[in-house]
């Protein structure tokens, strides 16, 4: 759980600040599952010259406070660590990590939430009155009445043509899972161009998180052989734990975004007339689990007429009607 504090303030910067101040607060419900959320702190460690000086700009600007964020030299960096941190970071106190398969599983246990597996939406189509769904299932096809609909299915949005104009790209990434713990490192998340995750309860450290362009089986080692590098480069002692072991598990999968790199979250254009809404909520690319609770309460006080956790030019940048064709 993060976010890239940027050195000015800008309508772009308090969407990313306040979705993330969101989230961390969001997560500290105490019904949820230890092994779903570890609020452990995340350290982003500055490896080159250039992010040092983005360091001291970050200081220089005043923007945030030191419960959201801290400036830490090698030393106090490694201190907290527990492992040796060749240089300065940048230390958020309330984030952490997240699993984000027991995340879903909790919350799908809900009264409210009906799970339909191995079924595909067709097509969405508009009604007088809502919106109404064709369903492919296991083994038969069913037709779903409602008022409102909410795509949130990533690239798979242009499978329907209401939202075919929002131009999202794919970015591949992959996440090393290794069973056994190599690290002794129980502190923070520790992340740069990758990051470290704490050993879970089960003994499993992750470390991703790589992005390519195309999509190749062929990669798959080389991704790897970049996460260790890039692990290098903030810490040599963590690198090394993990330097002859191999991954338990290999995880790849596309990031959603868009060539702003906001979220798409809105009413799409041309469904206000009906009884009801076509919304989506898409384009969070890395950093979903920090944007999401807050588009989700956004969009929750567009359908309920409740006031919005965003101010109007905050909600404008994210709006589906900045790709809309005239």
């Amino acid at each position: 759980l993060h976010f890239k504090p940027a050195t000015a303030d800008s309508v772009e910067n308090r969407f990313n600040l306040y979705a993330w101040l969101y989230a961390s607060r969001f997560y500290r419900d105490p019904a949820l599952p230890a092994e779903a959320w570890s609020p452990c702190g995340v350290m982003q460690v500055a490896p080159d010259a250039r992010l040092q000086k983005r360091l001291s700009k970050l200081v220089q600007s005043d923007l945030y406070d030191p419960e959201i964020l801290q400036v830490l030299d090698a030393e106090q960096a490694s201190h907290l660590a527990g492992t040796d941190i060749e240089h300065s970071a940048a230390y958020f106190p309330a984030a952490g990590w997240l699993n984000p398969k027991a995340l879903c599983a909790w919350y799908a246990r809900h009264p409210g939430i009906s799970v339909r597996c191995n079924s595909r939406v067709l097509q969405v189509e508009a009604l007088t009155e809502g919106w109404q769904l064709q369903v492919q299932g296991p083994t038969e096809q069913t037709l779903l009445q409602c008022r409102h609909v909410i795509l949130c299915n990533a690239l798979d949005v242009h499978t329907f043509g209401q939202a075919r104009h929002i131009p999202v790209i794919g970015n591949r990434g992959q996440v090393d899972s290794y069973r056994g713990a190599a690290s002794a490192s129980n502190g923070p998340v520790i992340c740069g161009q990758g990051y470290l995750i704490p050993p879970r309860a089960d003994g499993v450290q992750c470390i991703g998180g790589s992005f390519f362009v195309t999509d190749s089986k062929d990669q798959q080692a080389a991704a790897s052989a970049l996460h260790l590098q890039q692990l290098a480069a903030i810490s040599a002692p963590l690198a090394a734990a993990f330097t002859h072991r191999y991954p338990s598990e290999q995880r790849r999968a596309s990031r959603c975004t868009v060539a702003d790199r906001m979220p798409v979250c809105g009413l799409l254009s041309g469904s206000a007339g009906t009884e009801g809404g076509l919304w989506v909520n898409v384009a969070h690319g890395s950093q979903g689990l920090a944007r999401t609770p807050v588009c989700a309460t956004l969009l929750d006080s567009h359908i309920n007429r409740t006031p919005s956790p965003l101010e109007a030019c905050v909600q404008e940048v994210l709006a589906a009607e900045r790709f809309s064709t005239v």
